[in-house]
């Protein structure tokens, strides 16, 4: 992690307009925020954002005002130094106060044309290489949840964290029979944290609330809530790891990590370590194409298995999550963002199912139940027109039938961004709670593909994947 994170100071600009150096910089921030515990507080937390929200508004004025006494290469150059210097006030907030606000910043990481390229290439950083808590803020919380010193429980233990992200960090371990774990070890406090931040929006967002959709946006809020919340439940993600592990055992090519039950709790997860690259480090290996096809028709094939088979839905997928093993299989971590649709979520699942299929009439009740659309939003033609045209670009890659789908094809992800605002700009955000998650879960997966520039028969996987389920 440490020469990762060395490589990213070492590519920053040597220096900005301030005396302090955009590489200073960074270094101080990782160095800070390693000692400082998570706050809890609604105060605190409110008053963090907003505080970083006028240094940001303010450092734009500033660059917009001396812009316009400089020439354009001149103009360009503080734009670029702007867009740098909020990339690093963001990351030092978000690593600082963790959980909810973290994961924002790992969302938008994920997505690119959504933010400037300085900024994602940054918060990157926060899906894997996020600035440790430093080891004494966490070792009381080790003692009080698994009764004993890690030295106790373990044959080796290492105190310095290899990774770190919103929600907690992983630790090397090894047990006394000789298994390589990763421990990941909960932020004293982090669920508190969420609540406390969704406190905060449910009042920022209270006049959204009075609008004719208000019923359905609080739904939507409740829902992103509670599924954050499952996330700081290690019990629920263990059982969701075994049960990802069962379903892809008869896929030889695909690990997901066994669980060690007698080392774990609520806030405590041990877990086989995989040996191998993750994504991005696999990528700067410059794997040839049919390595990158072969990997991408893997991770489609599995997401696809769990979803279709399991009814089971995959909700992070990110290139921290992803890795390729020392001996060529994939590798799927973290599973605590994951929903497991009931009765009715599964119905509206298979309603998309029979609407692509039938197209038509079908198709335009599917995204209408789908969408919990009143029978006046339903009639209106411009948004049906837009519903039609995001179902279009849903199914393109499967509608494609025997061919493989390109998703290197920068045009297939930028007209999927552009529906994505799009879906704000138009105030088309009314629907079903759980389209959230598979939308988290389908940008997510094919941004990975774009990432890999892989090309997957994406219509074949998913028509054995339905088969199989018997849908």
């Amino acid at each position: 992690m440490e020469a990762r994170i060395a490589d990213l100071i070492a590519s920053l600009p040597e220096e900005l307009e301030e005396p302090t150096s955009a590489q200073a910089e960074l270094a101080r921030i990782l160095a800070d925020l390693a000692s400082r515990p998570v706050p809890t507080g609604r105060v605190h937390r409110a008053w963090s954002l907003g505080t970083l929200s006028a240094k940001i508004a303010a450092g734009w004025m500033v660059t917009h005002v001396r812009g316009a006494f400089a020439g354009e290469e001149e103009r360009t150059r503080r734009t670029n130094e702007q867009r740098l210097r909020a990339a690093l006030a963001i990351l030092g907030s978000m690593g600082y106060m963790r959980g909810a606000v973290m994961k924002v910043g790992q969302i938008l990481a994920n997505y690119p044309d959504l933010v400037p390229e300085q900024l994602t290439n940054t918060l990157a950083m926060l899906h894997f290489e996020a600035p440790p808590m430093h080891y004494a803020l966490l070792g009381e919380h080790v003692r009080h949840e698994l009764g004993a010193e890690p030295e106790e429980l373990f044959e080796s233990f290492e105190r310095e964290a290899f990774a770190a992200a919103s929600l907690g960090q992983v630790h090397r371990a090894r047990t006394r029979d000789g298994d390589e774990l990763a421990v990941k070890i909960q932020y004293p406090g982090i669920g508190r944290t969420i609540e406390s931040d969704f406190k905060n929006l449910s009042i920022l967002a209270a006049p959204m609330r009075l609008g004719p959709d208000g019923d359905n946006f609080a739904a939507q809020i409740a829902y992103v809530r509670d599924m954050l919340l499952l996330e700081v439940d290690y019990e629920s993600e263990a059982r969701f790891l075994e049960r990802a592990r069962e379903a892809l055992s008869e896929l030889e090519d695909v690990v997901v990590p066994r669980v060690f039950r007698d080392l774990s709790t609520r806030r405590i997860l041990s877990m086989e370590r995989l040996e191998g690259l993750h994504l991005t480090e696999w990528l700067a290996t410059n794997p040839p194409q049919s390595e990158r096809d072969r990997i991408g028709t893997l991770l489609n094939r599995a997401t696809g298995r769990l979803f279709f088979s399991e009814r089971l839905c995959w909700g992070d997928p990110h290139p921290g999550n992803v890795m390729v093993l020392e001996d060529g299989r994939l590798g799927l971590l973290d599973f605590g963002s994951c929903r497991s649709f009931d009765g009715h979520e599964w119905g509206l699942i298979t309603l998309g199912v029979d609407g692509y299929r039938e197209g038509g009439a079908k198709l335009r009740e599917a995204m209408s139940v789908g969408c919990d659309l009143s029978a006046e939003q339903a009639a209106d033609p411009e948004r049906m027109k837009f519903l039609m045209a995001y179902a279009a670009w849903y199914w393109e890659p499967m509608a494609v039938g025997d061919e493989a789908f390109d998703f290197s094809d920068p045009d297939y992800i930028q007209r999927g961004m552009q529906l994505f605002g799009e879906t704000s700009s138009r105030r088309y955000t009314r629907s079903h709670p759980v389209n959230l998650y598979n939308a988290r879960f389908l940008y997510g997966v094919r941004v990975l593909c774009h990432l890999m520039k892989a090309r997957v028969h994406a219509g074949t996987i998913t028509h054995e994947e339905l088969e199989r389920a018997g849908i």
